[in-house]
């Protein structure tokens, strides 16, 4: 007794299912490329100009944001007053090892986070002002909004 496999149907079945599988990766690669991008007023290409632009305006924005969260935490602790010299060293010391590199339009807002914590160490060691302090954070505080509000 012989068996015959007729694989035909098969093979046709198999096509159909690859095609299957490529159109539904390719939808949903599109889908996310369409979520994860930044909305733009008319759909452009994405050439590696405009994806290096994208790519430096998202490196711009985490990096103010940080240093806004650590210039509001500086601020923070000499509110309190309740701050020693070395915890406001400590946060000095983090902040200029944390922003010794950067963006380069975010050089004169980190400069001048770095120089308001080095003025609240001067301060808190009794070397400084308190007023030269606020107007340390308050300078920080202006070139950071000029990084923001060009």
């Amino acid at each position: 007794m012989q068996i015959r496999f007729d694989l035909s149907l098969v093979r046709v079945q198999i096509r159909h299912v690859v095609v299957a599988a490529v159109s539904c990766a390719c939808v949903l690669t599109g889908l996310l490329g369409f979520s994860v991008t930044a909305p733009m007023e008319s759909p452009q290409v994405l050439v590696p100009a405009r994806w290096k632009a994208l790519q430096t305006k998202l490196a711009v924005q985490r990096e103010v944001e940080g240093l806004a969260v650590d210039l509001a935490h500086l601020a923070g602790l000499l509110r309190e007053g309740s701050a020693d010299s070395v915890q406001v060293t400590l946060v000095a010391q983090r902040l200029r090892a944390r922003y010794r590199e950067g963006e380069p339009s975010t050089a004169a807002a980190r400069a001048a986070v770095v120089a308001a914590a080095e003025t609240a160490v001067r301060e808190v060691q009794g070397a400084a002002a308190p007023r030269e302090v606020v107007a340390a954070l308050e300078n920080a505080r202006l070139k950071l909004g000029r990084v923001t509000q060009p």
